[in-house]
């Protein structure tokens, strides 16, 4: 039998049968002493120990059926949005989120408890279950943590109920649909450590002449070059032509960095939300500078670029869940370029940033599906260029905890300079971050190719 079916038998079993195991060894235990020592023997101590065990197993499966057919009227379940009680925009993935239940009223007998446990439509989470005690008179609005493992957006689907005694002996489990429930937008978690990592490059130049825009960099009248015909006459060189008799007219220099248009792609997984933080860092700094900017993801297939920081984060989070398993690289890279030439056909595209993930590089199939994005630029006459940056640990960490950390590992650093100073240590012997066994062998290949790799 597969171990599939073998495992959705066992969940099948324990959420229909009403005993658990410690009810099913007293059961057996209850009916060994009824039958061997009080029929048998005729035992009257055994005859009172196994009438009264089976009697308080009797008693807590009646109590436990009822509280089920009771519990399982309810329909008022409800999961509050989190802008009613947090920031909505403050959920980063890694951090413990804090999502209010809000339960119907219903009561519980002596001696039984009810758990709680709410499930996404996504099966990346399992939130810890909530336990309950006692009767609920009132609306009441029960705080549950969660910790979302990485950015997207989550949808809380239903809740799986289970009611049971509170000596273990009997226990049922059944789910209910929420009556309302809120979509939840995680977005990747700050960094500081990626603030301006990577230098402006552009993917393309254009002529001042092809920039109308008042407010945007234009190139000056710079470049010298013989009069040819179709010239301005108010561009010639007159008074050159007088001392030379040459005729020589003036055109715009070639706008460069930081002008023109910085086309980048982001080959994030679902867990690469660091990778995802450095490229929407990246779009940052050229909003900041006013440059213009296109940008894509895994994922993103049919969904328009982004152009701005935030349609970049809102595009890693909205495509999270379309990224499948094997992902076909180049079909979704040549897919975003395709795109990107059908709309601006007068843009031509020198080079393209990709960014990568150092911790990637130390198996093959993560190593050969960069090189590919690179093979298939190279083959469209595009360089690519490699932002890759390196492993931090730590990722999933609040801006809280990273920021005690920091300031741990600031103090370190200064207590351990103070006794290499009093030491006389050379500076030789500081350690270097060891880089990924495949790196030398990634950058030999885009040497090679004659690719650009920036750590």
């Amino acid at each position: 039998m597969p171990m599939g079916r073998f495992s959705f038998l066992i969940q099948k079993l324990r959420t229909s049968c009403i005993l658990t195991m410690r009810g099913t060894i007293l059961a057996l235990t209850g009916l060994y002493l009824l039958i061997i020592p009080v029929i048998q023997q005729q035992d009257l101590v055994a005859s009172v120990i196994s009438i009264s065990l089976l009697l308080i197993l009797l008693l807590f499966t009646l109590g436990t059926l009822f509280l089920r057919y009771k519990l399982k009227k309810l329909s008022d379940w409800q999961i509050l949005p989190p802008g009613k009680h947090i920031d909505a925009h403050s959920i980063h993935s890694g951090e413990t989120v804090t999502l209010l239940c809000k339960l119907p009223i219903f009561r519980l007998l002596p001696y039984y408890e009810l758990e709680l446990e709410i499930v996404f439509r996504e099966e990346d989470i399992r939130p810890k279950p909530l336990r309950i005690v006692g009767n609920v008179t009132s609306l009441t609005h029960v705080p549950t943590q969660v910790v979302f493992p990485h950015r997207g957006r989550w949808h809380p689907h239903h809740l799986q109920l289970c009611i049971g005694d509170q000596l273990g002996l009997t226990r049922l489990t059944w789910t209910s649909a929420f009556s309302s429930s809120a979509e939840i937008e995680v977005c990747p978690p700050f960094i500081p450590e990626y603030s301006g990592k990577f230098p402006i490059l552009s993917s393309s130049y254009r002529s001042g002449d092809t920039l109308p825009d008042l407010h945007t960099r234009m190139g000056d009248y710079y470049d010298i070059r013989q009069y040819q015909d179709g010239d301005n006459l108010n561009k010639i060189l007159w008074k050159a032509y007088a001392r030379t008799g040459d005729l020589y007219s003036r055109h715009p220099e070639r706008s460069m960095t930081p002008e023109g248009t910085v086309v980048f792609y982001v080959p994030a997984h679902r867990y690469d939300d660091d990778l995802a933080v450095s490229a929407i860092d990246y779009a940052r700094l050229l909003e900041d500078n006013g440059i213009e900017i296109i940008g894509s993801c895994y994922g993103a297939e049919g969904k328009q670029a982004a152009s701005s920081a935030e349609e970049l984060q809102e595009l890693l989070i909205d495509s999270v869940w379309h990224i499948p398993e094997e992902v076909r690289a180049e079909d979704q890279l040549w897919q975003f370029i395709s795109t990107i030439k059908s709309n601006r056909p007068s843009m031509n595209i020198r080079r393209v940033l990709l960014f990568c993930k150092e911790e990637h590089l130390v198996n093959e199939p993560s190593l050969q599906e960069y090189l590919e994005l690179g093979e298939l630029l190279s083959k469209n006459m595009i360089s690519p260029i490699y932002c890759i940056h390196e492993v931090l640990h730590n990722v999933s960490a609040s801006a809280q905890q990273q920021r005690t950390q920091k300031k741990h590992n600031d103090t370190m650093n200064q207590l351990r300079d103070q006794i290499r100073k009093q030491l006389i240590v050379s500076d030789s012997t500081q350690t270097q971050p060891k880089r990924p066994e495949r790196y030398p062998e990634f950058l030999r290949i885009c040497m090679s190719n004659q690719w650009e790799v920036i750590s």
